[in-house]
């Protein structure tokens, strides 16, 4: 242990890497307390702060009337954060909070790590969430985002408006792992490009699986080794903070091991880059020392990368997305609480999923990536379209004290659009005629036709669909019935699959199998009226649009 440790200190003090790590020296009175192996002083406009917490990911502490903190720390995660209190922020000189220090020193070497809070006031705050960038140098990647970053400003200057305080928290894979050494675009450039692109709030990000350094070779601390590049840019892998009445707990559930290849593609990668999706015991140990004192009732609001729960297909069966044994420890630890949020990314798809757990409930926000599939239909010039065919977007929070709402913003589409509607007549005509869809059928027939749908019916897409809210289909003053089907997405279909296998002449296996997801079929009376498609989300928020049978084409 005592040489891994040693390397581990070697790694984070000898590399060169970027980083937000708090070196804030304290000019407040400090007394170094024999048996400890990490302390310091937490204050806030000079003057000390009592009670804030302290942790290495395995102990926690609490500052005294003094602001000082000690912890009997044998340094195994390197890092030092403070559990931000309600009321406060960490200071920043760029998009990331200096919340935490690297532990450099030997393990039984005592070492002082001071931090500084800067007052606010944010019992009411904005959020916004993002994840899945995966920044690699190449599809005009950075181009395309300066371009989101227009979208993301405006909601960040209309909660602003709003006299609210904004964060924003990143779900992990803001990189891409296999194209580090290629492109020169690793993990320390991506933290670049936000400081480049004016990233306005407060930064909290998480780890992906392709946030992982490819280049260490498999072993038994190869978790740990290829995220120390990432800690130095973004801080520890597993954390929490307070804002306002929220408390956010910052999870890493994605076990990396780089199983060796002969040959892995990639330059500079030494493994298959393969994982899996589970929650170490050792983070959950921790997890529950840390939410001993927080309020039940309060929101609790836990972040990943990998989803821990979705719907099966179009049904409300729930299904695993992490390993089940240590995703039923963890809904073990938040039964008590009354209202917790878990969000996530990984997919590339959006998806909201109500479970219960205990007497509670657990709300999964699962959020499409910003980079869609990997940048590739912008690539083209087209809008950016997920795994699921949504577009992609990213989610907007308002939090007033205990109430949360929540809404899908997307990237490329009109503000307050939540979903998109195809008229089953033109689909079949489409998809029955055009020479590329041909193609694809007759590599891979089960695309199909649509030739199943019923004559004059509605495909809908709800981009962020919730149980909770309601979708009605109105023809000529008559309610219209809405059935939940299973179906091939017609942009998916045309934009992704035709332009990867029929453009590029490549028809790999992995296209042979349609992309289906949840949408919504709506019988027509007739296919000359028009009909009127509404969505009320569970907020009240309404899309409400007509619909014409020549504007509704694939």
């Amino acid at each position: 242990m005592k040489s891994i440790i040693a390397l581990l200190a070697l790694l984070l003090c000898g590399t060169p890497y970027i980083s937000a790590q708090s070196r804030y020296e304290s000019r407040l009175p400090f007394k170094q307390k024999n048996g400890y192996t990490v302390g310091g002083i937490v204050e806030c406009d000079g003057k000390p702060l009592k009670n804030v917490s302290v942790s290495d990911g395995y102990e926690i502490t609490a500052t005294d009337s003094k602001g000082a903190y000690h912890l009997k720390s044998d340094k195994r995660n390197r890092q030092i954060f403070i559990i931000t209190p309600s009321g406060y922020e960490p200071t920043r000189t760029d998009a990331v909070p200096d919340f935490w220090a690297d532990l450099t020193d030997a393990s039984d070497t005592f070492e002082r790590h001071d931090f500084r809070l800067v007052k606010t006031g944010n019992k009411d705050f904005g959020l916004i969430v993002t994840t899945d960038m995966h920044f690699h140098g190449k599809r005009n990647d950075e181009k395309t985002f300066r371009g989101y970053m227009q979208v993301i400003n405006r909601e960040f200057e209309s909660l602003r408006r709003d006299s609210m305080p904004v964060y924003s928290i990143g779900l992990g894979d803001i990189s891409y792992d296999q194209h580090w050494y290629e492109t020169g675009v690793d993990i320390e450039r991506t933290r670049q490009i936000l400081n480049e692109n004016g990233w306005q709030a407060p930064f909290y990000n998480i780890m992906g699986n392709h946030d992982s350094d490819g280049a260490v070779c498999a072993g038994d601390s190869t978790d740990f080794l290829s995220a120390v590049r990432y800690m130095k840019t973004y801080g520890p892998r597993y954390y929490s903070m307070n804002i306002g009445n929220v408390h956010f707990v910052m999870l890493d559930n994605i076990a990396y091991y780089n199983t060796p290849s002969s040959s892995s593609g990639y330059e500079g990668i030494n493994g298959k880059r393969d994982y899996k999706a589970i929650f170490t015991p050792e983070q959950l140990d921790w997890l529950e020392k840390d939410l001993k004192t927080v309020n039940k009732k309060s929101p609790l609001v836990i972040c990943m990368h990998s989803p821990i729960h979705s719907y099966k297909n179009a049904s409300l069966e729930i299904t695993y997305g992490t390993d089940r044994e240590t995703s039923q420890r963890l809904e073990k630890i938040v039964a008590p609480f009354e209202k917790v949020h878990i969000l996530s990314g990984h997919t590339h798809k959006n998806g909201l999923t109500r479970v219960k757990n205990g007497n509670h409930e657990l709300i999964c926000h699962n959020l499409i990536s910003t980079c869609g599939s990997i940048w590739w239909n912008s690539s083209f010039g087209q809008p950016n379209l997920g795994h699921d065919g949504n577009p992609v977007g990213f989610d907007v929070y308002r939090i007033y004290g205990d109430s949360v709402s929540w809404r899908f913003v997307t990237y490329e589409n009109n503000p307050g659009e939540q979903f998109k509607v195809w008229d089953s007549n033109s689909l079949k005509r489409h998809f029955a005629t055009d020479s590329e869809a041909l193609t694809l059928q007759r590599h891979f027939p089960k695309w199909g036709n649509y030739s199943h749908l019923p004559e004059n019916s509605l495909l809908v897409q709800v981009w962020a669909w919730d149980p909770e809210g309601k979708l009605t289909a109105m023809q000529n003053g008559v309610e219209l019935p809405v059935k939940c089907v299973y179906e091939i997405h017609p942009d998916y279909y045309s934009q992704t699959a035709i332009t990867k296998a029929v453009w590029n002449g490549d028809y790999k296996k992995a296209l042979s199998k349609p992309k289906r997801v949840r949408m919504f079929l709506v019988t027509a009376a007739d296919s000359t009226s028009p009909v009127e498609i509404s969505w009320k989300d569970p907020f009240g928020n309404l899309d409400k649009r007509n619909f014409f049978r020549d504007s509704s084409n694939p």
